[in-house]
């Protein structure tokens, strides 16, 4: 369209995209509370402590970070490993609450970096959150098989 305020038109533009990128998060964030109302059907508790280690396929690097720590606010003493296909790359995500931290005596951190070697890839973070990013979406699965046989109890 030929406009003859140029300015005002750059303008409204903007505007929109800013409407549309507010609309868009808000999609990807319903879709996220989907997904974790679904996880923490599957979250399995032993000895006090909530175990939950999967698979997912998320928007973006956020959503995992906020995932992560929305089902740690919500649950009392959890172990939560997500393996996810973030824009076809993967990604993990290792959160831990106080009392995994001080009853088993893991971290996070080193638990991703073990972790990612499967991944092609490499992390960290701290003691109680650390994330992950790699090359090989194929090692995924064997990193989160790795998580289930040496961090859930049998």
């Amino acid at each position: 369209k030929a406009t003859k305020d140029p300015q005002r038109a750059v303008a409204q533009l903007i505007k929109e995209k800013e409407q549309l990128q507010k609309a868009l998060d808000e999609q990807q964030n319903a879709q996220v509370q989907i997904i974790k109302k679904d996880l923490k059907t599957t979250i399995r508790e032993i000895e006090g402590i909530q175990y939950l280690i999967t698979k997912i396929k998320l928007p973006h690097a956020d959503s995992l970070k906020n995932l992560s720590f929305e089902l740690r606010n919500e649950l009392s003493n959890p172990m939560i490993i997500l393996g996810a296909e973030i824009e076809d790359k993967p990604m993990l995500a290792v959160i831990l609450g106080e009392g995994v931290i001080k009853e088993k005596g893991l971290n996070a951190g080193k638990m991703v970096k073990d972790l990612a070697r499967h991944i092609q890839g490499g992390g960290g973070g701290q003691a109680f959150f650390a994330t992950a990013g790699g090359k090989d979406m194929e090692g995924l699965e064997k990193a989160l098989g790795l998580a289930k046989s040496e961090y859930l109890p049998a």
